[in-house]
This record gives structure tokens, C-alpha cells and sequence, in this order.
């Protein structure tokens, strides 16, 4: 059984071989997306990768295209509430308590991630049912530094795939095996 779930690529991203039809629907291809990661690292600087040719239909692409605009939106709008509320809880727990500095992200990261979570409960579900056939969930990526598979320290990109069938096929394709459910 292979789940929706994360591929880890270790070496050669470029080498990624994508299944020749639609990453969310499994139609023709008529489009292919390049995701752009970049990222800070202790030990290796700035790290800039590109994944390309995630393939998708025109109809699918532009619906995915919608469900990143949503998500840019939320995560906005999480971050310019959130930001400013975060300031005023710690510079109202500092004056009426003793919280020290030390605990100030503590009290600042939980209130971002409440604004974040009432933004999609308050915009992106509601949206994203009330407008089923308008959004695609979409193959991301992101860097992550640690131990790889041969004991060596470095980055690798884990690909997102949310369509199982395609998972599936890239998983042949590329011999790859994902990324585990949680424990």
C-alpha cells in the first residue's frame, strides 16, 4: 500500500523522473510547474534548489495555482494578525508578571499559530468547500538538513505528492519508497 506522503531525494534532484500525465487528475499533460527552494543552513550557507517538471493539466494547474494564492493569503494574513497580537500578549505578560525574556517565544509562537489556525478555520475551509471543484491540492517541496541514508550530513528536498495514484507511479518510476506515516 503506498500512502500520500513524502519522498526524500538525497542526491540529484534533477534526476527525478515524473509520470507522463497529470500530478491531480491523471489527464494529459499541458503544463509543467518548477518549484524554487531556497533555504539557510549552518553548516552549508544558502542552499537553492529547483524541482522541474512537475507535470499537470491546464485545468488542474490553474486550480492549483488558486490553492496556493489561498494559501499565501491565510499565511498573511496569519502573519499580519499574529505578528502585532503576538507583541502585545508578551508586552502585557511582561508588565503583569514575571516572565523573563527567555520565554517571550513561548508566548509569541503559540499566538501565531492560533491566528493561523482561526484564519483557516475562518477562510481557507469554509472556502475550500464551499468552492470544492476550484482548488487542487498540489506536489510542494522543502529542504531539510540532517542525516542521509549513507550516515552523511547534508540537505535533502522531500516532495510532497497528496495524489496517492500518482504517488503510486512516481514511487515506480523513480524506485523510491516514501517517507513513512508518522508513529
Amino acid at each position: 500500500m503506498i500512502w500520500k506522503g513524502n519522498f526524500v531525494v538525497e542526491e540529484n534532484v534533477g534526476a527525478i523522473m515524473w509520470p507522463a500525465e497529470c500530478s491531480a487528475c491523471g489527464g494529459r499533460v499541458d503544463v509543467r510547474d518548477d518549484l524554487k527552494l531556497s533555504g539557510e543552513f549552518k553548516n552549508f550557507g544558502k542552499v537553492n534548489v529547483q524541482v522541474s517538471g512537475v507535470p499537470y493539466c491546464q485545468g488542474c494547474f490553474s486550480k492549483v495555482k488558486a490553492a496556493k494564492r489561498l494559501d499565501s493569503v491565510v499565511i498573511g494574513l496569519s502573519l499580519a494578525v499574529g505578528i502585532p497580537l503576538g507583541i502585545i500578549v508578551t508586552i502585557t505578560m511582561m508588565a503583569s508578571s514575571s516572565v523573563t525574556f527567555i520565554w517571550l517565544p513561548l508566548i509569541f509562537v503559540p499566538v501565531i499559530l492560533i491566528c493561523y489556525a482561526l484564519a483557516w478555520l475562518a477562510i481557507k475551509f469554509p472556502l475550500r468547500t464551499i468552492m470544492k471543484g476550484r482548488f487542487v491540492d498540489y506536489i510542494d517541496a522543502r529542504l531539510q538538513h540532517g542525516k542521509k541514508s549513507d550516515g552523511t550530513e547534508g540537505v535533502s528536498v522531500i516532495i510532497d505528492i497528496p495524489n496517492k495514484d500518482f504517488a503510486t507511479k512516481f514511487a515506480q518510476l523513480n524506485e523510491a519508497l516514501p517517507e513513512g506515516p508518522p508513529k
